[in-house]
């Protein structure tokens, strides 16, 4: 009982201290993780998901609503669009098609119903091109990239591109899911 009375009472324990720096150092990690951008593979599968899930609804959307829909693809982000289209018949009953049957010109009214913003650069291939034949929209004021989605359940087969830095990623979209059928990658 006389040692007690000796301590002093102003200072830490070694193991106080220890314990206080592991948690400042683990405290220092999770914010720096946290903090650390993605990198360009991981925001490249997180674009690639965003696509898909787009062109998915997409798809369901046209056939549920038996109306066309589209998707706009553009420099910087993509589109989901829908509209009618109306074409009077002889009988003068109001018939509406799909727009592989019309062009988007004739659409009588268009709603966009969901966008996603895109950070990568994004090519399209579309059917019967050639291995290397990318378009895209370079420039805010080139033609969009218009990727037609079927009341009967149907798309146009393309495959699509995602480049950012040097990491890449090629989507070979279904014609009848609108889903990645084939994947080939290089992420860093």
């Amino acid at each position: 009982m006389i040692l007690a009375a000796n301590r002093s009472k102003g200072g830490f324990t070694l193991l106080e201290v220890i314990v206080a720096l592991v948690l400042m150092a683990l405290l220092l990690a999770i914010a720096l993780v946290s903090w650390t951008p993605d990198s360009s593979g991981e925001r490249l599968q997180k674009t690639e998901v965003e696509v898909e899930a787009l062109a998915a609804r997409g798809l369901t959307m046209a056939v549920l609503h038996q109306m066309p829909f589209w998707l706009v693809i553009e420099k910087d982000r993509i589109l989901l669009q829908g509209g009618e289209i109306a074409q009077e018949r002889n009988n003068g009953a109001i018939d509406f098609n799909g727009l592989e049957e019309e062009s988007i010109g004739s659409v009588n009214a268009v709603v966009t119903y969901d966008q996603i913003d895109i950070n990568c650069d994004l090519f399209v291939r579309r059917w019967g091109a050639r291995e290397k034949e990318w378009g895209r929209q370079a420039d805010a004021q080139d033609e969009p990239i218009i990727w037609r989605f079927g009341s009967s359940g149907l798309c146009e087969p393309l495959s699509l591109r995602l480049e950012l830095e040097d990491s890449w990623i090629e989507l070979e979209m279904d014609p009848l899911t609108a889903m990645v059928s084939d994947k080939q990658s290089e992420l860093y």
